[in-house]
């Protein structure tokens, strides 16, 4: 009987264990990093890679489905080597209903730290959503535009479940 009772106890256990596991996973499966560079009027002083210009950098998002998507986003400022590592942003949430898009610009970026770095420089865009969204970056200087769609990594690949073991006496 105490072995029908560990049984039937374990069952319950991976069941609600299951769930928990599976709704809790469930979210955040795309993950978008953007490259940014938003460096205004760069001299031959301030930064040696990159040509005296302005640099500019707009990322689209678009919704293409039939409902609301919810989605986060954060920035990550690049840093040298020989520099301390830059600021990251908190995750900030937003919405775009169906087929709306939206646009982070350089100013936008600014502002996921609060507007307390008007120097950013160069980093990452991070959008985290539940559905493929449509991502592009576009990016300007005086002389040129580029425009490159960005593809999601599947994060929930990397998220790998705990092992679970039962006892049974």
């Amino acid at each position: 009987m105490k072995i029908i009772y560990s049984i039937i106890l374990s069952t319950i256990l991976i069941a609600i264990l299951s769930f928990a596991f599976t709704s809790t996973f469930a979210q955040n499966e795309f993950m978008y990093s953007i490259k940014f560079v938003c460096i205004p009027t760069v001299g031959p002083d301030k930064e040696s890679v990159f040509v005296p210009q302005d640099y500019n950098t707009v990322v689209n998002v678009h919704n293409p489905y039939n409902q609301s998507i919810d989605f986060s986003k954060k920035a990550v400022i690049a840093q040298s080597e020989d520099e301390q590592r830059g600021q990251i942003s908190k995750f900030m949430n937003d919405t775009l209903k169906p087929d709306q898009a939206l646009s982070i610009n350089c100013k936008d970026i600014v502002s996921l730290f609060n507007n307390t770095n008007s120097s950013i420089g160069d980093g990452f865009v991070i959008l985290l959503a539940d559905e493929k969204l449509d991502v592009s970056a576009v990016y300007t200087t005086q002389n040129s535009i580029d425009v490159e769609y960005i593809q999601p990594t599947n994060i929930s690949a990397f998220k790998k479940l705990p092992d679970l073991t039962i006892k049974i006496f």
